[in-house]
């Protein structure tokens, strides 16, 4: 539960497992955590729901140009329960690029990202392009008219930058135009590449949170100190 940021309280050791337990759990937060530090884990929440959904939508997804678009017609109309979770899949993806946003907001503005908090700052902003990573390369898995020509138009604009945009449409598209490589190359960077790097930034994002706590207010009355 540590591992996955679950679980913030210390652990006594010297305690039987199930009392340890719940010692770490009745473990109370900085007096300065209220509201505003909660979209922090709004997001994690949200990413959670995404792992949950994604994992149980893979079963059933076949990455191939010919049946990426049945596939998902399946899920939703011929699995039990497929459409509530691609429709959680979908809203989760969406809801948790509003709660990251509104997360390094109040970590902005709140001047949390100081000393000595500039390092989980900068992870934090590695785990925001993670997650936008994520939507660009899920965008094309549906494979239908609307996916195709967005990541089409897409990836013309991202040609455009100088020196790497070649490079990089080139990596990500693996043909001349959009095709079943291109949607291959996606499923793979979406269901394995990222994960992975989520998974590792998280760990540390959630390590240098446990070591230097919540960042104070800015002003000693401010409205967001905790009871």
């Amino acid at each position: 539960l540590r591992f996955v940021g679950l679980l913030y309280g210390p652990i006594d050791t010297g305690l039987p497992i199930d009392q340890a337990f719940r010692k770490s759990l009745h473990h109370r937060l900085s007096r300065y955590a209220g509201w505003k530090q909660a979209f922090g884990g709004i997001t994690y929440l949200l990413f959670m729901v995404l792992v949950v959904t994604g994992v149980l939508l893979s079963f059933y997804y076949r990455p191939s140009a010919e049946e990426a678009y049945q596939s998902v017609q399946n899920v939703v109309s011929g699995v039990t329960f497929g459409w509530l979770m691609r429709d959680a899949h979908v809203w989760a993806a969406n809801l948790v690029v509003v709660a990251a946003l509104v997360h390094m907001a109040r970590v902005f503005f709140g001047a949390a990202y100081k000393p000595p908090r500039e390092t989980n700052w900068l992870v934090g902003l590695l785990l925001l392009f993670v997650i936008f990573a994520f939507g660009a390369t899920g965008y094309l898995l549906p494979w239908d008219q609307w996916a195709y020509w967005t990541v089409t138009e897409g990836l013309a604009i991202v040609g455009r930058a100088p020196l790497v945009g070649g490079a990089v449409v080139e990596l990500l598209r693996g043909d001349p135009v959009v095709s079943g490589a291109t949607l291959s190359r996606f499923f793979a960077i979406h269901v394995i590449v990222l994960p992975w790097v989520a998974l590792g930034l998280l760990v540390l994002h959630f390590t240098l949170v446990r070591k230097h706590g919540v960042a104070p207010p800015t002003r000693p009355d401010a409205d967001d100190v905790g009871p």
